[in-house]
C-alpha cells in the first residue's frame, strides 16, 4: 500500500468501531454483524487496540501519533492502546482473554493467530461486507480521512488474512522476507550462486557446510 502508517492505523481503528467487536468477543455464538446506516458522531465510544512495537521508541511514537490524530478527527471516540514487545505476547493474551470476554476490539496479529482465535468458535468478525460498503468500507465516503481503498492493498497480502471464503484480517503492516548468503563461504565450498535461488540449492550447500573432520571440527572453517 502507499498510504502512510498513521492513516492506515486510523482506518483499522475506524473499522473496529463500525464492527462493534467489543460486544462480540468471547461469546459462545457471535452476534450477527450489520453495517449501520450511519455512524453517530454524538455518541461516546471507547475501544481497545493492542499493538506490537519491538520496544522501538520510534515505532511507539508513530502509534501514539496515529491515535492522537484519530481522536482529533473523531473526538467522541477514546482509543485505549496497549503495546506489546512481540506477537506471541499478544497471541497469548488474546487466547487467555477470550475465555473472559475481555479481548481487545482490534489487535495486530499474524494470520495463523487469527485462525486459532476462530478455531473453537468464531471470535473474530469477517470483514468482507465492510470491505465493499460505499459509506464505511475501504475508501468509504463517510470516513473522515483519506482511507486506503481495496485497490491500494496488495492482493497477495490481503489473501493471507482469508480463512476459508472470508477475510478476517487486513495487512496494514507487512514484513519483507529476505535471504542473506555469505558468498565467500559458498564459493569456498565449491559452489557458484545461481541466478535464481532454490531450496534445493540451499539444502545442498547447508549439508556441505556441516561436513566435519575426524576430530569433530567443521571442514569449512575449522
Amino acid at each position: 500500500m502507499r498510504k502512510n502508517l498513521s492513516r492506515i492505523l486510523l482506518t483499522l481503528v475506524c473499522i473496529s468501531l463500525t464492527l462493534s467487536l467489543s460486544s462480540c468477543h468471547g461469546k459462545k455464538v457471535l452476534s450477527k454483524f450489520e453495517i449501520p446506516e450511519e455512524f453517530n458522531c454524538e455518541k461516546g465510544y471507547e475501544i481497545t487496540f493492542w499493538a506490537k512495537n519491538d520496544n522501538n521508541k520510534f515505532q511507539q511514537q508513530i502509534y501514539k501519533k496515529a491515535v492522537e490524530n484519530f481522536e482529533k478527527i473523531y473526538p467522541n471516540i477514546k482509543v485505549n492502546m496497549r503495546m506489546f514487545s512481540d506477537y506471541n505476547e499478544i497471541y497469548k493474551n488474546v487466547i487467555t482473554n477470550i475465555q473472559t470476554d475481555t479481548t481487545p476490539n482490534v489487535c495486530i496479529s499474524y494470520p495463523d493467530h487469527v485462525a486459532t482465535y476462530n478455531a473453537s468458535r468464531e471470535n473474530v468478525i469477517s470483514l468482507d461486507e465492510l470491505f465493499t460498503d460505499p459509506l464505511y468500507g475501504l475508501g468509504g465516503s463517510e470516513i473522515k480521512f483519506d482511507a486506503p481503498t481495496k485497490d491500494e492493498i496488495i492482493d497477495a497480502f490481503l489473501y493471507e488474512g482469508k480463512i476459508g471464503k472470508k477475510h478476517y484480517a487486513l495487512p496494514f503492516m507487512r514484513s519483507t522476507e529476505a535471504c542473506y548468503i555469505n558468498k565467500d563461504l559458498v564459493e569456498k565450498l565449491g559452489y557458484e550462486l545461481p541466478e535464481k535461488l532454490t531450496w534445493d540449492f540451499i539444502w545442498e550447500v547447508s549439508e556441505a557446510a556441516l561436513e566435519k573432520n575426524s576430530d569433530g571440527t567443521f571442514k569449512l572453517n575449522g
